[in-house]
């Protein structure tokens, strides 16, 4: 079963270096990430990440046990 997954920027940046970064679409579906995540990242996101304008990063690390308790995966 996919999940909606909430990505930090390190996540981009591993699976980016090694050629990967499809597995994140292929394992879980919805990716969600921020502006300042997609702006840290440097390069252009590919248009299945889903960048919440609403969301900060403050905010995204204080929401992070409400995100769990939602069946979403935050990878950090």
């Amino acid at each position: 079963m996919h999940k909606t997954i909430v990505s930090d920027t390190s996540c981009f940046i591993v699976l980016d270096n090694i050629g990967e970064l499809e597995i994140l679409k292929l394992s879980y579906g919805n990716i969600l990430t921020t502006q300042d995540v997609a702006d840290e990242f440097g390069k252009g996101l590919p248009q299945w990440v889903e960048k919440n304008h609403l969301w900060t990063s403050n905010f995204r690390k204080n929401m992070s046990w409400s995100l769990a308790k939602e069946k979403l995966v935050l990878l950090l």
